[in-house]
């Protein structure tokens, strides 16, 4: 299964819906609102998950 990191303008919603069909999603509005694109992209390499931007 892919795991994906959905940045802060991925919608609850679609999160909500993302891991109620199994899907392993990290939501950065969750983890820690306001972090830079730089650190967005760190968390996606360290935990081997998909970038979710738009």
């Amino acid at each position: 299964m892919t795991t994906f990191i959905a940045d802060e303008n991925v919608d609850a919603p679609i999160v909500a819906r993302l891991r109620a069909d199994g899907g392993d999603v990290l939501s950065v509005a969750e983890l820690e609102p306001g972090i830079d694109d730089g650190r967005v992209l760190a968390i996606a390499n360290e935990q081997l998950r998909v970038d979710g931007r738009s």
